[in-house]
């Protein structure tokens, strides 16, 4: 084959299909939620504060629901609710499984449960510039957390950080850990975490309460004090552990941490909410109102899982007593609701993660158990919509041989979920994540670029259909140790049954692995009638 005639088959080469995911989607009537008109008020997480305000504008605007929220704190809004000061709480701080847990807090004396509210990453936001320049690119893997954190690493260029930053030549600097000097739930969530996974390294177990082991760190009041500390030009060289909305919402660097796979990725939604799948939970069990066991979200095998990733809880009283009574418990039941079911989705505009199904459905459990949720709905819960896993291929082909490869694969056993939301112009919204693929390109030679392409077929039902532009793709790229360079995402579009450009690499670009995913919205008009929907997507590698 001539030059010429080589290069126009590697230009026009279009790879076979990869990955197939099938969805499927189970409509059914949604039941009104209601309130009593009692009015209900609550306290605890700082950080919760931004959802917990938007949600209550909302509840009020759309279900004509009063709930009002004091930010105090996690700490404080456990007492609040301990001593029953007020009708529910805030927190990621949970009650112990026994007084003498978690430095000693007390257990109520009423009966409460535990409703999964928020998801969130503790970010590692730091301070570091390599020649003059911002260095945006820090690689830490949970020994080198644990060891700053604990006072054995104190120097940026430790043997230990640079093993995790190969070829980057990190500076003879002082490392300035600072932490919470309050007791808080980011303190609780991230010595959990060293805790569980560091033991050898950590071993002042978890507490709210971080006690500074060296004269080297900086202890700072609030969120918003650690990271405003950190983004300071007297804070070079200084790290923090800070929810990752403070660090988004203040465009502070932050680190990409080695998870479970062996890959460094970012605190995004995404990230976190692939985490959280991993959380061990019995939803009809009264014991998920206990510290939850979060080893599977630490130790998840998902490549895109961020590995300190948590949530706030909802505390919630499953008894009556003299301050709450059958109407309050049915407020508190309807906007419990409300916040799991309509309130996730938007969560991720605010800067939190929504939660996976499974924690939905543990939400929906517990909030049952509240005196009077009987009459406020059954919200997001079976059957309006049932989550459902999406069923995957994948082969393995080569385009050009003679000059490497270019493919795209996605980890067997990826689910696709779908979440549901009720509005008022009678049109039905349901969002997720699209698993994560990889395209890889080594063509090294000659490097033509590529594009990705989606189709997706229209949504049937018996003899119904939806039309696939029902469903949007939001493309987004997924932080990894491994970027290709000069992939190009595209804007948020409609789905349709011909190709539809996900991405693209411009000729002589994209070498190397590029891991994508999407988030995912269908809109459902009112008029759509009940039954199984199932429709097709399908991702397409072209080589240019």
């Amino acid at each position: 084959m001539s030059g010429a005639r080589e290069r126009t088959a590697r230009r026009t080469a279009r790879l076979a299909v990869f990955v197939v995911v099938s969805a499927v989607l189970v409509l059914g009537a949604v039941p009104a939620q209601g309130a009593s008109g009692a009015s209900v008020s609550g306290s605890g997480s700082v950080w919760a504060q931004s959802a917990m305000s938007a949600w209550a504008r909302d509840a009020a605007a759309d279900e004509g629901m009063t709930v009002s929220y004091a930010g105090t704190g996690s700490v404080a809004g456990r007492e609040d609710f301990m001593r029953e000061n007020v009708d529910f709480a805030v927190g990621e701080v949970p009650f112990p499984r026994s007084p003498e847990g978690n430095s000693g807090a007390a257990l109520p004396a009423r009966a409460y449960a535990s409703v999964p509210l928020l998801g969130g990453g503790t970010a590692l936001a730091y301070n570091l510039t390599i020649d003059g320049a911002r260095f945006a690119d820090l690689r830490l893997s949970g020994a080198a957390i644990a060891g700053i954190f604990s006072g054995a690493i104190t120097r940026w260029n430790d043997p230990q950080l640079l093993a995790d930053n190969p070829g980057i030549a990190l500076p003879d600097l002082a490392v300035v850990p600072v932490v919470r000097a309050d007791a808080s739930g980011s303190s609780s969530q991230f010595t959990a975490w060293m805790a569980s996974e560091h033991p050898n390294i950590w071993t002042q177990g978890e507490t709210s309460l971080f006690v500074p082991p060296t004269s080297a760190f900086r202890a700072q009041s609030g969120s918003l004090g650690v990271a405003g500390y950190v983004s300071q030009s007297y804070g070079r060289g200084a790290i923090a552990y800070v929810e990752a909305s403070y660090a988004e919402s203040l465009g502070l660097t932050v680190a990409a941490v080695r998870n479970a796979h062996g890959d460094f990725v970012g605190p995004g939604a995404v990230n976190v909410t692939a985490a959280l799948a991993g959380v061990d939970i019995d939803p009809d069990s009264s014991s998920a109102a206990e510290t939850p066991n979060l080893d599977g979200v630490y130790r998840s095998a998902d490549p895109i899982a961020y590995p300190i990733s948590g949530y706030a809880a909802l505390m919630v009283p499953t008894e009556t007593s003299t301050r709450f009574t059958v109407a309050k418990g049915e407020t508190l039941a309807a906007f419990a609701r409300y916040a799991l079911c309509a309130g996730q989705q938007r969560v991720a505009s605010l800067g939190y993660a929504p939660l996976p199904a499974a924690l939905v459905a543990v939400g929906i459990a517990q909030v049952a158990r509240i005196p009077g949720a009987a009459k406020a709905g059954s919200g997001c819960s079976a059957p309006a919509v049932d989550p459902t896993a999406g069923e995957i291929g994948i082969e393995a082909p080569v385009v050009d041989g003679h000059d490497g490869a270019l493919s795209l694969a996605v980890p067997v056993g990826a689910r696709v979920t779908l979440m549901p939301e009720t509005r008022h112009d009678g049109i039905r919204v349901s969002t997720g994540v699209l698993p994560a693929f990889a395209v890889e390109d080594a063509r090294v030679l000659s490097r033509p670029g590529y594009t990705v392409q989606v189709t997706t077929t229209d949504f049937i039902a018996d003899s119904a259909r939806m039309p696939a532009n029902a469903l949007t793709f939001s493309p987004v790229r997924v932080p990894t140790d491994s970027t290709a360079r000069g992939v190009v995402l595209a804007e948020p579009f409609a789905a349709g049954t011909g190709a539809m450009t996900f991405a693209s690499a411009a000729e002589g670009t994209g070498v190397g692995r590029a891991v994508l995913s999407a988030l995912l919205r269908l809109e459902v008009p009112g008029d759509v009638p009940a039954g199984t929907y199932r429709s097709t997507t399908t991702l397409t590698v072209v080589s240019r």
